[in-house]
């Protein structure tokens, strides 16, 4: 054999082994498994806590600024009139008054003295506004009151109030005094009178009034007072016999605290 023949046939069986083993790898690469589809999940991202913002600061509003005006009559009370004179002039408000009995004075204070008052460290202080009064009744009702509280018996017995005086704070009385000019015993009803609110306009009344003994008569132009000065004190005697009055052997003084209109004060 030549050695042309041995090449052919070298490169013969080359040829066949290179197509052999391409059909191998063919026949591996399809039966090898396909790759399996890998399914990605996102994992849930959990929101960070964020802190609320922080509110801003309430600013805090200034204090009310009081203005001064015009001033307004009070009662102002303390541990002594001295106390409370003290205090009243200490915010610069003016005394107008002094009731000793109750440790008090009349004071003119405007909104700023007034609210300086009120601030004040002072034990015991207590302020009264100076309001108006009036009268409790309009009209003079007919009733026997001797017989309401059981005085007719008493007066059966002899017991009229004779020796007691009473003060009577109100309108006044009558100029005309009629059943007030004297008791049963033919002695004066009316001991002393006194206008408050005389003496509240004209600064010499109280002056003038005790030179006089308190003795000028003040006419009670509402009426109020003479009703309850007579249902205290009237000798009047009805056609039984009986007192109108529930003392008629009382002593009267008459202080007007009630002007024309039954209005007054309470300083008054």
């Amino acid at each position: 054999m030549t050695t042309k023949s041995w090449s052919r046939r070298w490169l013969l069986a080359a040829c066949a082994a290179g197509v052999f083993l391409a059909s191998l790898a063919l026949m591996l690469r399809s039966n090898a498994p396909s790759p399996s589809l890998v399914t990605v999940v996102p994992r849930p991202v959990t929101p960070m806590p964020v802190a609320p913002a922080a509110a801003p600061a309430r600013a805090t509003p200034p204090p009310p600024v009081v203005q001064a005006g015009v001033r307004q009559d009070y009662i102002v009370q303390a541990e002594s009139v001295e106390v409370a004179r003290s205090a009243v002039m200490h915010v610069g408000g003016v005394v107008t008054g002094e009731l000793s009995i109750i440790r008090a004075v009349g004071a003119a204070l405007d909104d700023r003295e007034l609210e300086a008052l009120r601030a004040s460290d002072i034990p015991r202080l207590r302020i009264f506004e100076d309001a108006p009064v009036q009268a409790s009744s309009s009209h003079l009702p007919e009733t026997n009151y001797p017989s309401e509280v059981a005085a007719s018996n008493l007066h059966l017995g002899g017991v009229t109030g004779r020796g007691v005086t009473v003060a009577v704070l109100d309108s006044g009385v009558w100029s005309n005094l009629g059943p007030l000019q004297t008791t049963p015993y033919q002695t004066p009803h009316v001991l002393a009178q006194y206008d408050v609110i005389q003496a509240r306009l004209q600064a010499t009344y109280s002056q003038t009034a005790a030179w006089q003994n308190y003795s000028q008569n003040i006419n009670d132009l509402f009426g109020h007072g003479t009703h309850i000065s007579s249902i205290i004190g009237s000798n009047a005697v009805a056609t039984d016999g009986n007192y109108q009055s529930v003392a008629p052997g009382s002593n009267l003084v008459s202080v007007r605290v009630l002007d024309s209109t039954g209005a007054g004060r309470y300083f008054d």
